[in-house]
């Protein structure tokens, strides 16, 4: 089940039709997009290893030794455990520990000492029930160890990595079926592997962003809140733990990607349940957001990474021509300077639900996620800019 279908168990209000199930709207397999402008730029994605595990859901992180860890997410036979690593110099992946709870939808985050905290996430595929449960994983050992418990169980949330080696956490729903939506955020602690309350965002949310800003404060965007689609925007301090609520976004958004550019602007793009082609620019240093060139392709729940290039990558996702969902093969690239956006090389495979990666390199990696609403990908593509 695809979040999009629990969402309409959920009932949430929506200005715009939910993605419904392939058989009540024909979804249709493509890398197919909706075109407002011939743009393109170099750069182009090869296949690489596959996955041991098809998998969708899930996160990945590039860990100190440049080996990339995926685990968990959702595969045909429901939600998993399975861990493996990628390794760029040979383009195969190995297994490794598995994790110890089966998760998806959940977080992962690179800690300064080279672990990796993973934390909530739904427990089966329809997200009916879930987890508060963290733990780490141990890159010299292959092993995972239990890293306590969260305050409340989450997921469709955020975690984010501070400049002081604690991660925050924000967010998402905390509730099986996604009956309700949290504003309390906590830190864990890696030295003391202990979570703490701080202080709570001021909005309830759930399929939000959160964006490190260049001074180390953290910005969450939009998401879905008990009255529908937001705009709302706040900013959290965490010499003092507390959130602000700045300037909001033009528009409302949720299942959208934020990507801070090199210049300390963050720009966001794409929007659910009706995909949008609609990009903003949010400037730290007037507190104003500013429309800027449109995506050339309506998109959902797109993959953003910043390319070392300085150029932000919106990758996949799906996009709508009525009546039909489809979801997205193609690639777009943001011009900080020029504030517009142009085509890249399309990916081998249509991606939903996928993990992106940044590797050392600067190559980027593409891995597992959904071709269409039934076909799971163990495939994987890297990009060369």
């Amino acid at each position: 089940m695809n979040t999009f279908k629990i969402k309409n168990l959920f009932g949430r209000v929506s200005q715009a039709p939910l993605r419904a199930p392939s058989y009540l709207l024909g979804v249709i397999v493509a890398a197919l997009s909706i075109s407002t402008s011939n743009a393109q730029t170099s750069g182009t994605w090869a296949p690489t290893g596959s996955m041991a595990n098809p998998r969708y859901a899930f996160s990945a992180v590039q860990l100190r030794n440049g080996k990339v860890l995926a685990g968990g997410g959702i595969s045909s036979t429901g939600v998993v455990a399975a861990a493996e690593l990628y390794d760029p110099s040979t383009g195969i992946w190995s297994s490794t520990g598995n994790m110890k709870l089966a998760r998806a939808y959940y977080t992962a985050t690179l800690l300064q000492n080279g672990k990796v905290l993973v934390a909530g996430g739904c427990t089966n595929a329809n997200c009916s029930a879930g987890t508060a449960t963290a733990e780490i994983y141990d890159p010299a050992a292959g092993l995972w160890r239990s890293a306590g418990k969260m305050s409340t169980l989450r997921y469709f949330f955020n975690a984010t990595a501070l400049q002081d080696g604690n991660v925050l956490v924000e967010g998402g729903c905390n509730q099986g079926n996604c009956g309700t939506v949290t504003a309390s955020a906590e830190l864990f602690n890696p030295g003391t592997r202990q979570w703490t309350l701080t202080g709570s965002m001021h909005i309830g949310r759930d399929y939000h962003t959160a964006t490190m800003l260049s001074g180390g404060n953290v910005m969450v965007t939009g998401g879905y809140t008990v009255q529908g689609t937001s705009n709302n925007v706040e900013v959290y301090d965490p010499a003092n733990g507390t959130w602000t609520t700045i300037a909001s976004m033009i528009s409302g958004r949720a299942l959208h990607a934020a990507t801070a550019l090199p210049d300390g602007r963050v720009v966001v793009a794409g929007t659910g349940n009706l995909p949008s082609a609609v990009t903003e620019v949010y400037d730290p240093v007037a507190n104003h957001w500013s429309p800027v060139g449109n995506l050339n392709t309506t998109r959902s729940e797109p993959v953003a990474c910043l390319l070392p290039t300085g150029q932000a990558m919106m990758a996949g996702g799906y996009s709508y021509i009525r009546p039909r969902y489809f979801n997205l093969a193609s690639c777009e690239l943001f011009d900080a300077t020029a504030n517009t956006w142009a085509f890249t090389g399309d990916m081998t495979s249509a991606r939903y639900l996928q993990t992106v990666v940044v590797l050392g390199n600067g190559q980027v990696l593409a891995a597992g996620g959904l071709s269409d609403s039934s076909t799971i990908l163990s495939s994987v593509d890297t990009y060369t800019p």
